[in-house]
């Protein structure tokens, strides 16, 4: 019997979250390892190295793929013209930057760039080989392929980069994990996947999903370029530890709140497309997705933001202290943008990728006054001005919401609004209590089972609607899986 939307939804949204978590958990075991060995200074030399790989991950996955996503009937041939573009496009990409490394090196002042870049810009060509068995299992919410394939890539990368650090690699641990992982994840979706590409390629069809894929094209590099624009200041302005301090806290908070963010972006693609045309579902899958999301987020960056001190020094050493007020800002960025990411993906699956590329342009001209404006407080500033972005950013998605698609900002707080408030007061309390203890250890463990336990008790008090539905998605997944 052939699965309904809300089957297959359910068991997207869990095997994305088991994907997302999963990637996490494994990064922050090893990241822990390797930033007890590796200097903050040579993970700032990756660190600006990242808007490069972002900006080519960009052109492969956001112009054309997303144009696949978008549409309801794709040929091999469809799959076939996108595969080679995107293969073609990745090979140019890496020669130009091969050729431009000594630009790069010149603008940052490290002469080593030359080399190092010039190895980490392989994953590019990498990442492109398997794009086409991205969309598939995403057309199919099928991600349980999309799931292995990162896990086993991730392990093995990250096993590989620990030996090289420990043999006194230094940067190049870094470099062989992040090369390593895109060859690896290809590698394994190919195996898993039974798509092959066939000797066909036809302009018109590359013609016919320009005018939408283009416009997500030039908003996927700006935002490529924006979302990494902090490396590049930070970068060309302080000392290359200050990139390492930031990248650090930017990626510890990035490993939380976007396990949460992600699965339910991920699962929001083909959702989205397949209930655009009718505005009702559209308005109850849009106010699902913000519930769970308030359900989950807000405790957990309530948590994250009054331990952030006991636990980055518990998990990387007192090495990388000037990280923890850096992550506690960009933390509270973290959660604004998990909610955008999903009003923005719903403005994409309308096929309103004109307004999204235009309110993309407006928000990027926001983003560089700001950080014009705060540059001056140093690097504590620039998380400041993401801050204050992130906000404004979704306000904007908010309105645009509404004249789109009806979902108000009065429906907005109404949605987040009892899940907000519970964890204000309880991180409140748990903060509180936990100022009377003095061992980091227990400051962590005190807090997160005060949170967790006054947190779901009062949902139950309450009896809030989406502690119920996640406990009825569980029961189903365990049913259809026995």
């Amino acid at each position: 019997m052939a699965e309904t939307l809300k089957e297959k939804t359910t068991k997207g949204v869990i095997w994305s979250f088991i994907d997302k978590f999963g990637q996490q958990i494994l990064y922050l075991l090893f990241g822990v390892v390797l930033a007890r060995i590796v200097s903050p200074s040579d993970y700032g030399l990756i660190g600006v190295l990242s808007v490069f790989i972002a900006i080519s991950n960009t052109l492969i996955d956001s112009g054309f793929n997303r144009g696949l996503l978008n549409k309801k009937s794709v040929s091999q041939d469809d799959y076939n013209s996108v595969f080679y573009f995107n293969l073609i496009i990745s090979i140019v990409l890496y020669v130009l930057f091969f050729f431009c490394a000594p630009w790069i090196a010149a603008y940052f002042h490290a002469p080593q760039l030359i080399t190092l870049s010039r190895v980490v810009f392989l994953a590019i060509p990498f990442n492109a080989i398997s794009s086409i068995q991205n969309v598939i299992q995403w057309k199919a919410l099928n991600l349980k392929i999309q799931a292995t394939s990162s896990l086993i890539a991730l392990i093995l990368s990250s096993v590989v980069a620990v030996v090289l650090a420990l043999m006194g690699f230094g940067v190049w641990a870094l470099v062989a994990q992040s090369v390593l992982l895109a060859f690896g994840k290809s590698i394994v979706l190919w195996y898993l996947s039974r798509w092959r590409p066939t000797l066909t390629f036809h302009t018109d069809i590359l013609v016919e999903l320009f005018p939408f894929g283009s416009k997500l094209l030039f908003t996927g590099i700006l935002n490529g370029i924006f979302n990494n624009i902090y490396s590049i200041v930070i970068g060309r302005l302080f000392p290359m530890k200050m990139v390492g301090f930031y990248d650090r806290a930017n990626r510890y908070q990035d490993m939380c709140i976007s396990t949460v963010s992600n699965t339910f972006r991920s699962v929001s693609i083909p959702l989205f497309s397949e209930v655009k045309d009718d505005p009702e579902r559209l308005h109850r899958v849009i106010s699902k997705i913000v519930k769970t999301m308030a359900f989950l987020i807000f405790p957990l960056v309530g948590f994250l933001i009054t331990v952030a001190k006991p636990l980055l020094v518990i998990l990387i050493s007192d090495i990388w202290l000037p990280s923890v007020p850096l992550f506690q800002i960009l933390c509270g960025a973290g959660l604004l943008s998990s909610f955008n990411f999903i009003f923005n993906e719903a403005v994409v699956a309308k096929g309103r990728s004109d307004i999204f590329m235009g309110l993309e342009i407006a928000k990027k001209i926001i983003l560089l006054l700001l950080i014009y404006l705060m540059v001056g407080y140093g690097v504590d500033g620039l998380a400041y001005s993401w801050l204050i972005y992130s906000f404004i950013n979704l306000i904007i998605s908010i309105i645009i919401s509404d004249r789109l698609m009806g979902y108000t900002a009065w429906y907005f707080i109404k949605d987040i609004i009892p899940y907000l408030l519970l964890s204000l007061v309880i991180s409140s309390v748990a903060y509180y209590i936990c100022t009377y203890i003095s061992n980091y250890f227990l400051i962590v463990l005190v807090n997160g089972s005060i949170t967790a336990l006054l947190y779901l008790g009062s949902c139950h008090l309450f009896r809030l609607d989406v502690l119920n539905e996640i406990q009825e998605w569980m029961q189903k997944f365990k049913h259809r899986n026995k």
